[in-house]
């Protein structure tokens, strides 16, 4: 395998929280394991909105042949996001990108102004470029008209500035299906040494947290929207705490919706059963995923969905709603449960709950699977592979 310098383009990086986040930071690791140089652009450290979720520590230092970048300008404030809008910072890559002789440039998120003006200037200055569509544009929530505009504007983009594209599920792949680009499905991956099954961590954190041995411990750990689906937890909670008082609930995880789920555990008696713990640093997410005996994951929408992926490789079982992440991740009935509705979500809790044998079986097939799919070797090397191809093609037409 060749040596190659890559950029990788990003407004989502640690210490912010999120599975953009996580995805840049292990391609970037894994992608200098491998000998390959690696530079990510991205913008300066700023101060958390309300809501956002942030890592108080970075994550562990990459090799030394991974290099940060961190661009100094106007960050703006969208929901729980921070994305850089500064003109200045255009030429700012345009410099690096000028100077620094990569083979390929790579940009994460079609929203992101700061990867699209550098795969513009990449391609304006001839070099290979792709980019990772992460998330979903068609959904249910928005007008059609708007659902519309948003992939023509994709679209739009990728016949203009990009040499390949990668998608992380094949349902984002098919609201792609009319690009003519070559396209390639790979997923975000997950360290299976960093998430895993860890008993040690399992009892200080659930003493930390005050649970009983016996205490079945059903877990959240998402950002605090509303498409994230974390007020379905709590209606189940409500159902679940009435059959069996020793199941306890814990949401990790920070956003708008934490205001309103607080208020929701007052209103529906749940203080005692409900622990609303906010965000964790990133590198200890695992330990507090091995605190859990079953893992929710009610996500609405998703083109992946990481947090399932890593709480699978800590052996726990999950119970998903049906999406297009969730879909391609799990095999109802063998690795975990699909649900599409609250009810299927109670039913499915309550079966698991009951049962230590089905809860471990489902476990380790969860864990197994994450490892033989998802392990950060694997994607790298097929991440590696569409680079090699996008460069072949961009130098013999």
């Amino acid at each position: 395998m060749p040596k190659l310098r890559i950029c990788l383009l990003t407004d989502c990086y640690p210490p912010s929280i999120g599975g953009i986040e996580s995805h840049v930071y292990g391609l970037a690791l894994q992608l200098g394991r491998l000998g390959h140089d690696v530079d990510v652009v991205t913008h300066h450290l700023v101060s958390p909105a309300a809501g956002q979720q942030v890592a108080p520590a970075n994550p562990a230092e990459p090799p030394t042949n991974v290099v940060v970048h961190r661009l100094e300008g106007l960050v703006a404030r969208i929901h729980d996001a921070d994305p850089m809008i500064d003109p200045r910072s255009i030429g700012k890559v345009q410099h690096l990108l000028a100077t620094n002789g990569y083979d390929i440039v790579h940009g994460h998120s079609f929203g992101s102004v700061l990867a699209l003006a550098g795969l513009r200037a990449a391609r304006r200055l001839g070099l290979p470029t792709v980019i990772t569509r992460h998330s979903m544009v068609l959904t249910l929530t928005q007008l059609s008209f708007v659902n519309r505009i948003l992939l023509e504007g994709e679209l739009w983009v990728a016949k203009k500035w990009i040499d390949g594209v990668i998608v992380v599920s094949e349902g984002a792949a098919q609201e792609l299906a009319a690009l003519d680009l070559p396209t390639y499905k790979i997923p975000s991956g997950v360290d299976g040494e960093h998430w895993r099954p860890d008993p040690g961590a399992r009892k200080r954190i659930r003493d930390l947290l005050g649970y009983q041995e016996d205490d079945i411990v059903v877990g959240y750990l998402s950002r605090l929207v509303r498409s994230k689906g974390a007020m379905s937890l709590l209606r189940v909670a409500a159902r679940i705490v009435r059959l069996l008082p020793d199941v306890r609930f814990l949401i990790i995880g920070d956003g708008p919706m934490r205001p309103w789920l607080e208020r929701q555990i007052e209103e529906l008696g749940l203080p005692t059963v409900v622990t609303l713990l906010g965000s964790r640093p990133w590198m200890e997410t695992p330990h507090y995923l091995n605190a859990m005996d079953i893992f929710v994951f009610p996500s609405y929408r998703e083109a992946f969905g990481l947090a399932l992926v890593e709480a699978m490789a800590c052996g726990i079982a999950p119970v998903a709603r049906v999406n297009v992440g969730s879909r391609e991740i799990i095999a109802d009935g063998e690795n975990g449960y699909l649900i599409d509705s609250d009810e299927e979500l109670f039913q499915k809790v309550l079966e698991l709950a009951q049962d230590e044998g089905l809860r471990k079986r489902i476990g380790v097939s969860a864990r197994h699977s994450a490892q033989d799919k998802y392990s950060w070797k694997v994607i790298t090397e097929r991440t590696v592979e569409a680079y090699e191809e996008v460069i072949r093609r961009r130098l013999h037409g």
